[in-house]
């Protein structure tokens, strides 16, 4: 109701359904109360059992978010929230943020007092604006922060070179790829699209000095416009979201740490050009990774604007 009268010239545009159209609480509640599924994987990558943090609870979702750029009216989260607490629900879990204002002006500040009175457990995400400082916008001290976790695992490919050394760097490559050695050639910041075209049969090098996401944009662009046959990226793997950036890469691709790098690049450099060869291998899941757990990249991260003399997030979870 908040909504259509906020925004009643492009409420003919909204499908007014409970219908989840966008995606995002279907997924948000099955990670608070997911059913065990067994068998679950990335393609193959990280098989096992999927389940929820407390699969045998019951779950009531209550739908204020609406697929347009106009966000969230908070007049709706507030009676959303007043329902739950009629409810009678014991645990209030809400994965989005309301912009920083003073906590007498944040209208869901003021409904989730009114939760925790009821002794309702609540409890928000911090977001996904890190990893700078100050980037929370949720300080509500009478609500349980959560930051988004790290689990102890890596999804990996390897590369063999023609030596018997063998490299493993961060792959989420889905797909099949040959068994067969290919060549290697090393091609710097792979920024000449019609000298990677020249070279697309065999295995390609980049490397990419203190490199981030969005610098290392450009050069895949280049890599896809040349249909390359598998690439390997030396860059710093610390500094850029690792899944979400692997992932995204269309094609058969390893991103290797300056270290291994090095090795591969020796190798290259040393071997005849007839004589660098090199084969990949993926879909390798690697466990017990430290330190694990630890807030990730693109994890909020505190102080908050509206209340930064009480240190959130709080705690994180996966």
């Amino acid at each position: 109701k908040g909504f259509l009268a906020k925004y009643s010239n492009i409420s003919r545009t909204i499908v007014n359904t409970t219908r989840d159209t966008f995606g995002h609480g279907t997924h948000t509640s099955s990670i608070a109360a997911g059913s065990r599924v067994d068998g679950a994987s990335f393609f193959g990558l990280g098989n096992g059992t999927a389940t929820g943090i407390a699969s045998l609870s019951r779950v009531a979702i209550y739908k204020v978010a609406w697929g347009t750029n106009a966000g969230i009216v908070v007049s709706d989260v507030i009676a959303a929230i007043d329902a739950a607490i009629s409810d009678g629900v014991d645990v209030l879990s809400m994965s989005f943020n309301y912009d920083s204002v003073p906590l007498y002006k944040d209208g869901i500040a003021i409904a989730t007092f009114a939760a925790m009175e009821k002794g309702v457990f609540v409890t928000t995400s911090a977001g996904n604006d890190g990893p700078s400082f100050k980037t929370i916008n949720n300080g509500t001290p009478w609500a349980t922060i959560v930051a988004a976790g790290t689990l102890d695992r890596d999804f990996h490919g390897n590369i063999t070179l023609g030596n018997g050394v063998s490299v493993t760097g961060f792959s989420c490559y889905p797909g099949k790829f040959s068994t067969s050695n290919f060549p290697i050639v090393f091609m710097g910041m792979c920024d000449n699209v019609k000298k990677l075209i020249k070279v697309k049969s065999k295995i390609v090098v980049c490397e990419f000095k203190n490199g981030t996401s969005p610098n290392l944009v450009k050069p895949i662009q280049n890599l896809i416009a040349a249909k390359v046959v598998g690439s390997v990226l030396i860059t710093n793997i610390i500094q850029i979201d690792e899944f979400s950036f692997s992932s995204a890469i269309p094609f058969p691709s390893i991103i290797i740490n300056p270290k291994n790098g090095e090795i591969v690049k020796d190798f290259i450099k040393r071997t005849s050009y007839s004589s660098s060869i090199a084969k990949m291998s993926f879909k390798i899941t690697s466990f017990d990774v430290r330190p694990a757990p630890s807030v990730d990249f693109y994890s909020s991260r505190g102080p908050s604007k509206n209340c930064p003399y009480v240190l959130k997030p709080d705690i994180t979870a996966p």
